[in-house]
């Protein structure tokens, strides 16, 4: 027996056994023209062919590339008229090889991607496009995340692009690459006469995606995504497609005094037959008991795909138990409305809604976590003197971990907080790592994992995290974003292109998918349209200044000394009128631009002994690479 490193490569004739029972002499020529065509190439790459089997074909290569140029050579020429319906898929992965054959993991992925490829594709995984992505005659684009059967984690599925194959999108998958074990709670619809009790049944069906991100093994879409699907007439079997889900929970909240109805129906998305429907009647202080009611049936009508499914044993309710106290929970809500608008006004709000809510229901973590959420924002976006935001997030996580020590939300602003503000990523990654361990389906955590990763440089290690937020919340620009900047600062920047412009095709104004993708223009060389993406920034944000720190660079870059000049007194002028922002990294990045390193890392240094987390771009950015290994710049990052 022996293990090597190869690429495997299956093809499979589409439709073989119904070609035989209606024509025999037919199914024979196309299986003699696969044959010819699979043999050619497979020598002309130097593969070793392994075994006919049927209509299909196994091949191993010691070259990723050269098992790519072997099938695009076999569909070029099997799609020649008369056709062959061939479909091919690619792993590079260990294989065991004994006098049986061969076989492995890297087998049973590229097995797994050959059945998942339309008649005339090549669909190749993640490592294999690592291998090819720099080969001028190869490209590929992305599919997302998929799930293959009998496969632990979601794949990264690319199809192979080239004008004589056929390039599937997302939606040409098979329904079965969603998770069986998947499920989107949709917005539910509020029956009530009053408009302003929307806000009650949205905060019902998030208190359910939350309730239900902690049970291990389900994978729960998260609120930007399945919210996105409010008020449109999608098919089921769309939104299953959409967001890599089995079934949907969708439903009702009347609301009148202190009554409340809420009806349920979880839908199977494959066939659209509901796997239950119920009506519950219920007063105000009951709700908690038919969230976890609603949590524990789904659970169970999904069990038998369940890895494990410990938070859902009897006794032990999934949801909050107990009753708030007054208008507490109503308070809450609404907090967590105003949290989802993302927005530096909604945080303020929010932050005010939960001290009211605290103020009549002290016992409670989710509120605390929740305004420690508002709090690292405005700190990390400058809204406010940072030192005083973190100060008021610790105070909160504080009071949310002495309530509840594995509140995941709290974690995770703690893990936040801690690269922030203090530069100190191993300690943020053992919180974020509990965090999810406490709540696996929380996309905020997988998130700031990410974030957490690219501080310390690993760039693989973040671009994993960032797709497993992505996977649970497929919909969310921020996730997007986070995910194109991961790949941005692995170097994989067609990756990174692809997945800010689909940021930016369900948010044209989400100001930093437009800036990071100016980044990745930059870093492919192409100085003029990242000039014309981030002079655009301005108008969208509505102020001079914006972007003028990353504008300025440009210019300098650009030899245009001047208009770097102009951005330099931009920053200044912002940082006279709004002295709580700290701006000294923006000045930064003009100095470096202009070649002026010096100034850059003077720059650099003061910034970071009033707030360390200026550092935190610095240290995965491309931009900084050329003078990375300056021994001041390396003296700053490691102290």
């Amino acid at each position: 027996m022996s293990r090597r490193l190869r690429a495997v490569v299956f093809t499979d004739i589409v439709g073989s056994t119904a070609t035989m029972q209606a024509d025999e002499a037919e199914a024979r020529r196309l299986r003699s023209r696969h044959r010819e065509a699979v043999d050619r190439a497979t020598a002309r790459w130097g593969g070793e062919l392994v075994q006919y089997y049927g209509d299909g074909s196994l091949a191993v290569f010691d070259s990723a590339v050269a098992a790519v140029r072997s099938g695009v050579e076999i569909q070029r020429d099997v799609r020649q008229p008369p056709g062959v319906p061939l479909r091919i898929g690619i792993h590079v992965g260990d294989v065991v090889r004994d006098e049986d054959g061969v076989f492995g993991d890297a087998v049973n992925v590229a097995a797994r991607l050959e059945a998942l490829a339309r008649p005339g594709a090549i669909l190749v995984s993640a490592k294999v496009y690592d291998e090819i992505k720099n080969q001028g005659d190869l490209d590929a684009v992305s599919l997302g995340p998929v799930h293959l059967r009998n496969v632990a984690s979601p794949t990264e599925v690319y199809a192979i692009a080239d004008p004589a194959l056929l390039v599937p999108g997302r939606d040409d998958l098979p329904s079965g690459s969603a998770s069986p074990v998947g499920v989107a709670v949709l917005p539910f619809a509020s029956l009530s006469a009053d408009p302003e009790h929307a806000w009650f049944a949205d905060g019902i069906a998030e208190e359910l995606i939350n309730a239900l991100a902690r049970i291990p093994g389900l994978k729960v879409t998260a609120r930007t995504s399945s919210f996105a699907f409010r008020d449109r007439q999608a098919d089921v079997r769309h939104i299953g497609r959409e967001l890599g889900v089995g079934s949907v929970l969708e439903g009702s909240v009347r609301r009148a005094g202190s009554r409340v109805r809420l009806t349920a129906q979880l839908v199977d998305t494959t066939d659209g037959f509901h796997l239950f429907s119920e009506v519950y009647d219920r007063t105000l202080d009951d709700v908690f008991a038919v969230q976890d009611e609603v949590a524990r049936t789904i659970v169970r009508e999904l069990e038998p795909r369940l890895l494990e499914t410990p938070a859902a044993s009897p006794g032990r309710p999934i949801t909050a138990s107990t009753p708030w106290r007054g208008e507490a929970y109503e308070l809450f809500l609404r907090a967590r409305a105003e949290i989802a608008r993302w927005t530096p006004d909604s945080m303020r709000q929010a932050i005010e809604l939960c001290r009211r809510s605290i103020a009549l229901d002290g016992d409670r973590a989710a509120p605390w976590s929740t305004q420690a959420t508002a709090w690292v924002f405005l700190g990390g976006l400058g809204q406010m003197p940072r030192d005083e935001a973190y100060a008021e997030a610790e105070r909160a996580i504080e009071a949310a971990l002495e309530l509840d020590p594995d509140d995941a939300v709290a974690l995770t602003n703690r893990a936040l907080r801690l690269i922030f503000a203090d530069g100190n990523g191993d300690a943020a990654l053992s919180l974020v790592d509990h965090a999810l361990t406490v709540a696996p389906g929380l996309a905020f955590s997988h998130q700031s994992r990410a974030y957490v990763l690219l501080h310390e440089r690993r760039f693989d290690a973040a671009i994993e995290s960032a797709q497993a937020a992505v996977e649970l919340d497929p919909l969310s620009p921020p996730l997007l974003n986070t995910l194109g900047t991961a790949f941005m600062a692995a170097g994989r920047l067609a990756d990174a292109r692809r997945v800010l412009e689909r940021a930016l095709a369900i948010a044209p104004q989400f100001r930093s998918a437009v800036q990071f993708l100016a980044w990745t223009y930059l870093s492919e060389g192409d100085l003029d349209r990242a000039s014309e993406l981030m002079d655009s920034l301005p108008e969208m944000a509505g102020f001079a200044s914006a972007s003028a720190g990353p504008r300025g660079y440009l210019y300098g870059l650009r030899g245009m000394p001047e208009r770097a000049a102009e951005m330099m007194a931009l920053v200044s002028e912002r940082e006279r009128s709004e002295p709580h922002l700290q701006l000294g990294i923006d000045r930064a990045i003009i100095h470096l631009g202009s070649g002026e390193v010096d100034a850059a890392i003077d720059l650099l240094g003061e910034a970071a002994r009033s707030h360390r987390g200026t550092l935190f771009f610095v240290r995965w950015a491309a931009i900084w690479d050329p003078i990375r290994d300056h021994p001041r710049l390396q003296a700053l990052l490691s102290g």
